[in-house]
């Protein structure tokens, strides 16, 4: 039997398991007890069990007095602009993110639209675990209200930025393959693409959430994407996760490139026309951050992994550009969210100024190579196998973050090992010059927790 997820990212279980309409019907009412006045959205990823979720939230807003505002099969990114657009009291979005189609989950959006704090999650779980929430009566239930204009409204922001050249894009009239994993990017990304002048192959566009792939955006799991891309003469593939929020990328060769480039691209095309400001990554982020912070001249802060982490620095710092180097861009006059279609403009973008190969704009950073591999580790244990990676490092000769998990830096690598906020593992996250550097930071850690 698997675990309900419980974090600062809202909540994941296998659905039919630990997740069920009665799990979301009480977790909206206690949503409702912890929010403020005002509507409450509902939007969900397209997973088969989104709808049933998705109307068991509305249900459990709407019984405890609540307005609930039906977005419908929607990108996370799209729910957080709509939540400030309609001034909204927050929102609940029925989605698991990258984790296969079997899970769920929810996330929960304040009135800023960003996700809630750990105070606000420790007080909505709280209030769920015990039952602190009456049901209203049959003359203060309101209908749910269905709206349909967040994906233009989403659209429109985009295009209007001022780090965008709207008709420089339209002008190269590119060839693309997008790539929405039967899911809530298919909604909004080909009328985006369509704005900006692209002709788009979409593939797995159908929005069914039974997922014709592993939906976390890795290269091992979009490398079926680059035949398309070689067979339409695309300039890019661009490849969505589940919600939206995480964008990865394909070179016209159909080479999956890595997702740490989206972001690492995307901040140097921002920075080239707004130089100087700092930029906000988490701690588990490329050192080619650092490398394209070097050539613009602005300051890198870490935060703990986590997308609220980074915003919550973005915020102290007074800094409008961040992200995290899993394809998530935040760019502060649009939302502070982590946005997949903001990081499309922002590439479609780039390409049109450049008029260079992908492959060869990528050649402008160095490029590192990351590893990544998840452990299973018994949650007594993991304390002890983070003492362990954590007195290693003077004897390593090695910097150490203690920031979230363990992190050893070196001038050139790196190795992070942190328990999992979504998943029940202990990620463990290697950048070195090399694939046998990194593989052997890894397996230094591995060894650790093998250890134990």
């Amino acid at each position: 039997m698997s675990t309900l997820m419980i974090s600062i990212s809202g909540i994941r279980g296998i659905v039919g398991e630990t997740l069920n309409p009665e799990t979301a019907l009480h977790m909206a009412a206690a949503f409702a007890t912890v929010s403020p006045d005002g509507e409450i959205l509902v939007a969900s990823d397209g997973r088969t069990s989104g709808d049933s979720l998705r109307a068991a939230c509305c249900a459990g807003l709407t019984a405890m007095g609540r307005t609930a505002v039906d977005l419908g099969v929607t990108t996370t990114p799209t729910t957080e602009i709509a939540v400030v657009a309609r001034e909204a009291a927050g929102a609940i979005i029925v989605t698991a993110s990258h984790n296969p189609a079997e899970w769920n989950g929810l996330k929960f959006l304040g009135p800023d639209g960003t996700f809630i704090r750990q105070e606000q999650v420790d007080r909505l779980i709280g209030t769920w675990r015990r039952g602190e929430f009456t049901w209203h009566r049959w003359d203060n239930v309101a209908p749910v209200i269905r709206w349909d204009g967040a994906s233009s409204e989403h659209t429109e922001r985009i295009l209007e930025l001022d780090v965008i050249d709207v008709d420089a894009c339209r002008a190269a009239a590119f060839p693309v393959v997008l790539d929405t994993i039967n899911a809530s990017g298919g909604t909004i990304a080909p009328a985006l693409l369509e704005k900006l002048g692209c002709r788009v192959t979409h593939v797995n566009g159908a929005i069914h959430g039974r997922f014709d792939r592993m939906p976390e955006p890795l290269p091992e799991n979009i490398a079926s994407v680059g035949a398309a891309v070689r067979e339409s003469g695309a300039v890019v593939g661009l490849v969505l996760d589940p919600d939206s929020d995480r964008l990865a990328l394909l070179d016209e060769n159909g080479v999956a490139i890595g997702e740490e480039y989206t972001l690492a691209l995307a901040v140097a095309a921002i920075r080239e026309k707004k130089p100087g400001a700092p930029v906000v990554v988490n701690v588990s982020t490329s050192r080619m951050i650092d490398d394209v912070a070097q050539r613009h001249g602005f300051t890198v802060f870490r935060t703990p992994v986590g997308e609220i982490n980074v915003v919550d620095g973005m915020l102290a710092l007074g800094a409008e550009l961040g992200g995290e180097g899993n394809g998530g861009v935040i760019y502060g006059p649009l939302h502070y969210g982590r946005d997949g279609l903001l990081g499309i403009a922002l590439i479609i973008d780039i390409l049109a100024r450049e008029r260079v190969p992908l492959s060869e704009l990528i050649t402008r950073i160095p490029r590192y190579t990351i590893v990544k591999r998840k452990a299973s580790v018994d949650p007594e244990i993991r304390g002890r196998v983070l003492e362990s990676l954590r007195n290693a490092a003077p004897i390593r000769n090695a910097e150490l973050d203690t920031c979230d998990g363990v992190k050893l830096i070196w001038p050139d690598r790196w190795l992070h090992v942190r328990p999992s906020n979504t998943e029940p593992v202990v990620r463990i996250i290697a950048e070195a010059p090399t694939d046998r550097d990194a593989n052997d930071l890894c397996d230094f850690a591995t060894s650790l927790i093998d250890a134990r």
